[in-house]
Order: C-alpha cells, then structure tokens, then sequence
C-alpha cells in the first residue's frame, strides 16, 4: 500500500503467456481501491509477439474491460502499441 500512496494512475502488465499474472489484477484492483480510491487504470498484456503461446484469450481481456479497466496487447520486445497504452493512461490523467 505504501507504493500506493498518492497516485493517480495505474498501469498493470498482465504476461499473457502466464494466466496467473491476469489473475492477480483482481486482488491488485482492490487493493489500489481500498488505498488510493478510483482513479484511472490501464491494462497491458505484454508478449504480443508471441500470443500463439498465451494463456490469456480474448473472454479474459473482454471480462477485464467490462469492469472498466481499458486493455491493450503490447510487446516489450517489438515496442508495439507501448507507446499508445501509456498514452491512454496518461489521457485519462489530463
């Protein structure tokens, strides 16, 4: 919680060849919720580049939309869509 303190934004990173990095955001968000109250919050599912190998499908990303959190499949490695979901989060910031 102490990293928690004072932010206006949160940017998760779910591995989407690792399921249990997704399931962790559940218990994440109401942590930032009990410590910070709402505030914006975006979501990456890294390893774009190699989403033949996720766990993650695409009823996870959509469940996590519906309860308000904006997603984007980005890569570290390629650099793609990086840029854009930081834009997102910090859009939603202004």
């Amino acid at each position: 919680s102490n990293y928690l303190r004072g932010s206006a934004g949160i940017f998760f990173v779910v591995d989407g060849t690792r399921k249990e990095t997704l399931d962790a955001i559940a218990d994440l968000k109401q942590t930032v919720i009990e410590n910070v109250g709402e505030c914006a919050m975006v979501c990456a599912f890294n390893k774009a580049d190699m989403e033949n190998k996720w766990e993650v499908d695409k009823s996870d990303i959509e469940h996590l939309i519906e309860t308000g959190i904006p997603c984007s499949k980005t890569s570290a490695k390629t650099g793609e869509n990086v840029e854009s979901a930081f834009a997102s989060l910090s859009s939603m910031l202004i």
